[in-house]
C-alpha cells in the first residue's frame, strides 16, 4: 500500500447517500470511508483478527458494551440515518481493501461532559485504527478529514476526540484547527465546533 504521508485532501464527499458510502480525493487517489454491509463481513473479521491487541485496546471504547466490535454485528446493523442516540461503524478502504474501521457516536451535550458542549448539542465522538502494518504512514490523518465531514453530514453540532498526546492523530487535529479543551488520563480531550 502506499505511503499518504503529506497528500492533501483536495475533495471530501458523498459517493453514495443512501449507503452511507463518503470519500476523500487526492488527485487520482480516492479513500473510502462506508458502512459495512453482509457482503462486508467476511474481510471486515479478517482485518480485526491482523489487528494488534495493543490496537484493539486503543481503538474500544472504555464504556460501551464490547458487542459492538463483532464484525458481523456491525455489518448487519442497519443503515444510521441521523437518530440521536445514533451509532454508525465504519470501514476505510483503498483500493478495494479494508485498511481499518473506525466508528462514530451521536449523543447529546448531556453524555459528553467532558467535551464541554451545551446540553442540547450533538456531539459526535470519533474512533478509528488502522492496520498495525499501515500504521504512520498517513491512513488516520486522510481518513481524519473525511470523518469531520461525515459528523456535518449527519448534522452534529460538534466533532469530538480523544487521543494520545504523542500520536498523529493529536498533532493532525490540532493543525486542522480543534480546540484542545482539556486531559483524560493520558489522552488529550480535544473538539472542532462544525
Amino acid at each position: 500500500m502506499r505511503n499518504l504521508r503529506g497528500l492533501t485532501v483536495e475533495e471530501v464527499g458523498v459517493l453514495d447517500r443512501e449507503r452511507n458510502r463518503f470519500f476523500g480525493r487526492s488527485g487520482d487517489f480516492i479513500f473510502e470511508a462506508r458502512q459495512p454491509r453482509k457482503k462486508d463481513s467476511t474481510d471486515h473479521r479478517k482485518v480485526w483478527k491482523k489487528l494488534s491487541p495493543y490496537t484493539k485496546e486503543r481503538y474500544r471504547r472504555l464504556y460501551e458494551d464490547p458487542s459492538i466490535y463483532d464484525p458481523k454485528w456491525r455489518c448487519r446493523l442497519p443503515l444510521y440515518r441521523g437518530a440521536i442516540p445514533g451509532f454508525i461503524p465504519l470501514i476505510m478502504v483503498v483500493d478495494d481493501k479494508i485498511v481499518g474501521v473506525a466508528d462514530m457516536m451521536f449523543k447529546y451535550g448531556t453524555d459528553y461532559k467532558l467535551h464541554n458542549i451545551a446540553d442540547d448539542e450533538v456531539g459526535c465522538s470519533m474512533n478509528l485504527c488502522v492496520l498495525d502494518s499501515l500504521q504512520g504512514m498517513g491512513y488516520g490523518s486522510f481518513y481524519g478529514h473525511i470523518s469531520v465531514f461525515i459528523a456535518k453530514h449527519f448534522r452534529a453540532d460538534w466533532a469530538l476526540g480523544n487521543t494520545p498526546y504523542k500520536k498523529g492523530m493529536y498533532h493532525t487535529r490540532m493543525r486542522t484547527g480543534w480546540e484542545h479543551i482539556g486531559r483524560y488520563r493520558d489522552n488529550a480531550l480535544i473538539r472542532l465546533k462544525l
